[in-house]
């Protein structure tokens, strides 16, 4: 389009050849001799304007026009971006669409006034009325990964559930639309028993809880979940526990099961007393070690002064010929107490070597073998249990 310059030239220019057509017409007629009357001025005249003349073509051309979209910003447009489309700020009359800035003084293209507005303009992808990130539409009015923004001024929504892009009123997104997995099928809600800390990954259980979910064999309500209560750390039953109610604290399976578990102290897979383990598992009897996580029990050590296991008498020592030996009883001994000295019998038929010199079954005087089993003078006593004989006749 012609500047202003150009078209005051074009102007002058043209009243020049006005006048200097109106000089020409009157350098041959007078006025008086009526030559208006006869058209020769006009003609003439008409003839400077009609031939074709340059100058006259310029001037028959029209007037020019100043109007909207033509790169020149008049007093009374509001803008002229050189076009006249609605919707980049300028319209179509010239005049400044909502949340646009236009130059004041002259032509130009127009840009978003400001984001954070609420209006969408220029290189804005959205707005939502604020400059804040993380809500959808940034503070640079750029569209958020995951986010639609389809009102101005309006908040952003979520794009769509099972994007893997937690956006909106989304409590949780793991990448797709199926229930019971952690994340509801519409992801506003995150199922009981689990945590999706990481959004497009898949929920994880929450072991201790007290909810039983996913490949949770027991959660009986314990944060932070331990072991050793009978439902795991990461939720499996341990052995000899039994694990019925979730959310409940789970119970020991049982005595004699061969798992020493909760209250138990010992579990030899019965529940007879007298071989290390009581019959409720409750004690562990003396002179006996049992494992403590159950098993058969054992004999502490022989000379503990404790009958255990396989002994028969713990006279408290490890010496032999004391009628204890390696805590098996001996003939023609009795030990009564355990941890103490163990005694012979005498009259019970048996021999104690050290302790007596003769049996013969019996602890009656004067039949060869006194009452304390020792040798009467004049007899013989050569069989333990057998009846004295006199040494001799004539002794």
């Amino acid at each position: 389009m012609p500047s202003m310059s150009t078209r005051a030239l074009v102007i002058s220019f043209a009243c020049l050849a006005f006048a200097f057509a109106g000089c020409k017409g009157s350098g041959k007629r007078s006025p008086d001799a009526g030559s208006i009357d006869t058209g020769r001025i006009d003609a003439s005249t008409d003839a400077g304007f009609d031939s074709g003349d340059p100058i006259d073509a310029n001037v028959d051309s029209g007037p020019i026009t100043l109007g909207c979209g033509d790169g020149v910003k008049l007093p009374t447009e509001g803008c002229d971006d050189r076009n006249t489309a609605s919707g980049d700020g300028c319209s179509a009359q010239c005049t400044v669409e909502p949340g646009w800035a236009c130059p004041m003084n002259q032509a130009g293209a127009c840009a978003a006034a400001g984001c954070g507005d609420g209006i969408q303009a220029g290189r804005e992808t959205c707005d939502d009325g604020d400059t804040m990130n993380f809500d959808g539409c940034s503070a640079q009015c750029q569209l958020e990964a995951g986010w639609s923004c389809p009102t101005a001024g309006a908040p952003c929504v979520a794009a769509g559930c099972g994007d893997g892009i937690q956006a909106g009123a989304e409590a949780c997104d793991d990448r797709n639309t199926t229930a019971n997995d952690g994340c509801s099928a519409n992801c506003l809600a995150i199922d009981n028993g689990y945590q999706c800390p990481v959004a497009g990954s898949a929920c994880v259980t929450r072991c201790g809880d007290g909810f039983l979910v996913g490949l949770e064999a027991c959660d009986d309500g314990q944060l932070p979940a331990v072991s050793g209560d009978g439902c795991s750390s990461t939720c499996r039953i341990e052995p000899g526990w039994t694990c019925t109610t979730v959310g409940a604290a789970c119970t020991v399976g049982g005595c004699g099961d061969g798992i020493a578990v909760g209250g138990e102290l010992c579990d030899d897979a019965n529940t007879v007393s007298g071989d290390g383990c009581s019959a409720t598992c409750s004690l562990v009897e003396n002179g006996w070690t049992c494992p403590p996580l159950g098993g058969p029990c054992h004999a502490t050590a022989c000379g503990d002064g404790k009958v255990a296991g396989l002994e028969s008498c713990d006279d408290g020592n490890a010496v032999a010929g004391d009628g204890c030996d390696a805590c098996l009883l001996q003939l023609g001994w009795v030990c009564a107490t355990p941890g103490s000295p163990c005694t012979t019998v005498c009259g019970d038929g048996f021999l104690t070597v050290g302790r007596e010199t003769c049996d013969d079954g019996n602890v009656t005087a004067n039949d060869g073998c006194s009452a304390t089993c020792t040798i009467q003078a004049g007899y013989t006593c050569a069989t333990p249990g057998d009846a004295c004989v006199a040494a001799a006749c004539g002794d």
